[in-house]
């Protein structure tokens, strides 16, 4: 085998090594919205706020059943808020790693 060919697959093998620990580093968050009586509130919005985001927070609205998914979060200390038209301002949470 040449020096070219062990260093290519040398190089492959570290890279996939790599690749599953840098897909794990992405985290998801999910939740259901529901007001103080236990009922669902659809088209809530639901902002995660942290340093560790780059652009520093990421905001969704829950879909018709309060359900809301929040993808590719870096690990970190999140700070979710949730909101919805007629509520007073919702409770945060802070979520750690």
């Amino acid at each position: 085998m040449t020096k070219t060919r062990l260093a290519l697959v040398c190089f492959t093998a570290a890279i996939s090594g790599l690749l599953p620990s840098m897909v794990m580093a992405q985290s998801t968050m999910s939740g259901v919205v529901k007001d103080s009586s236990g009922a669902v509130l659809a088209s809530a919005t639901v902002v995660a706020a942290s340093d560790v985001l780059i652009e520093k927070s990421r905001t969704m609205q829950t879909n018709g059943e309060g359900r809301y998914t929040i993808i590719d979060l870096r690990p970190g200390t999140y700070v979710v808020t949730t909101t919805a038209p007629g509520f007073s301002s919702g409770n945060s949470a802070s979520l750690g790693e």
